[in-house]
């Protein structure tokens, strides 16, 4: 017994390509087969142009090439109408066909040679569970307008051609424009309307896979002459692996993009106010340098005092390193983050200076980070660190491995290593012989991004500092 269909349910409308038109006898176990409206026609030619010009909910086909290939009709389908139910009821004899039907995407396939109450049976049940088919997608259309009717982002559709097939009622309270007006809206000052708009924001979106490239920033004139910047992301959608369209997500970005300006502003105040505190402090600094100098040269008959011109020589030299790290660590996230070819950045590390009887091994092939601008810096401290603390080794060679989604590169030389009771304090600010400032640094450069590192060499064979790299700041 075929389940009864809702009360409530829309008129269905059914596209049947067979050479026997009459498909209600079929259907008659259906209490609501008033519900349903047939189409009939008798080749695949004439059911592939009904698609083209109608609205279909189901197609029902019968496959007798060449006048009426059924397989022909549903790879075409597919591309018009994605999610369209396609059944098969057939009396072809050909084996391979069923096989054939369902990898294109059929939904149901029915051979005719069984008797008239099975057929029935089974064309009503196949039938049936389009329908559920058609009200579940009915329901998802329903739920999507819901939210782009209520969502504060624009939400833009264009077909294949980049024209725009919807646009969201956000358009009028972000731009000033009702839906139906913005595609031939003119919002920019050499009279760009918002079709080409959304045309530009969808070109080159398959280029943009990387989490850090989605984003693309577009400055649009609104109805009232105020200018607001927009960052749009798009999706490419597709159906039957071929793209059908794109959609366009336009967030308005104007008054974080002023905040980010305002910011920029302060900053460069403080900047230019520390950096000539800084210029002034370490003059200071040279001249009480200069004068201890001078001291002890005429202390060297009085041993006692030159012991504690000695010390006050020490603290002012550190004071003096500690002035000049804070140059370097003020120019920590200055700058956006940016792709970083490793090899490119440990050549710029490295510099013009040779590192004496020392090999420098690269073997990260074209590996690139998502990192701070200061990648270089934090290199350049990790090879200091092996120069000044390493004793006599021979090698640092830099490698890359992944584990799952993370990437590893490894710094590793083959000198003394690193007891294992400071390997973490090496890391702290002012731990260390010299100013304690490199490694401190190099931490600090790495976890602008989410990047970590860590020392986990064994001691007496060599330091291994591993930088563990998440998914999506490292590519290939």
């Amino acid at each position: 017994m075929m389940p009864d269909l809702d009360e409530d349910c829309e008129q269905i409308r059914i596209l049947h390509m067979d050479d026997d038109p009459d498909l209600s006898r079929y259907i008659e176990n259906i209490s609501e087969k008033k519900r349903f409206s047939v189409v009939s026609c008798t080749s695949d030619q004439e059911a592939l142009e009904l698609l083209t010009k109608e609205a279909f909910d189901i197609v029902i086909t019968e496959h007798l090439p060449p006048r009426m290939d059924g397989i022909a009709l549903l790879r075409a389908a597919r591309l018009i109408a994605p999610h369209l139910p396609f059944i098969f009821f057939t009396g072809s004899q050909d084996e391979d066909l069923p096989i054939d039907a369902l990898n294109n995407g059929a939904d149901h396939y029915i051979r005719k040679n069984r008797d008239p109450k099975s057929l029935s049976s089974g064309l009503g049940e196949a039938i049936f569970h389009a329908v559920r088919k058609i009200e579940a997608g009915r329901d998802l259309r329903e739920n999507i307008r819901y939210i782009a009717e209520h969502c504060t982002d624009l939400i833009i559709v264009t077909d294949r051609d980049g024209e725009i097939v919807s646009v969201s009622p956000s358009s009028m309270t972000m731009l000033g424009y009702a839906p139906e007006e913005f595609p031939g809206a003119v919002l920019d000052d050499d009279q760009i309307t918002g079709r080409e708009i959304a045309r530009r924001a969808g070109d080159g979106e398959e280029d943009r896979e990387r989490a850090h490239e989605a984003g693309r920033e577009i400055r649009v004139r609104k109805r009232d002459g105020a200018y607001a910047t927009l960052d749009v992301r798009c999706s490419p959608i597709c159906a039957g692996g071929a793209r059908q369209g794109t959609l366009v997500i336009a967030r308005d970005v104007t008054d974080l993009k002023r905040e980010e300006e305002r910011l920029r502003d302060v900053n460069k105040r403080l900047t230019l106010l520390s950096s000539v505190t800084r210029h002034d402090i370490l003059n200071q600094v040279a001249v009480l340098v200069g004068y201890l100098e001078l001291l002890g040269e005429d202390l060297e008959d009085r041993p006692d005092l030159a012991d504690v011109l000695k010390i006050i020589e020490t603290a002012t030299r550190k004071i003096e390193q500690q002035i000049t790290f804070t140059r370097e660590y003020e120019k920590i996230g200055i700058k956006a983050p940016c792709w970083q070819n490793v090899r490119d950045v440990l050549g710029n590390a490295q510099g013009p200076r040779k590192l004496k009887g020392v090999d420098l091994v690269v073997s990260t092939g074209t590996l690139e980070v998502y990192a701070d601008q200061m990648l270089y810096k934090a290199f350049s401290s990790l090879i200091d660190n092996a120069v000044r603390h390493a004793g006599a080794f021979t090698t640092i060679a830099v490698t890359f491995r992944t584990e799952g989604p993370e990437g590893i590169i490894t710094f590793r030389d083959n000198g003394v290593g690193v007891s294992d009771a400071i390997k973490e304090r090496i890391f702290s600010k002012g731990f260390g012989l010299d100013a304690g400032f490199g490694l401190y640094l190099t931490r600090e450069i790495l976890d602008i991004t989410g990047i970590s590192i860590a020392e986990r060499g064994e001691a007496g064979k060599g330091a291994c500092f591993e930088i563990r790299l998440p998914a999506g700041t490292w590519r290939c």
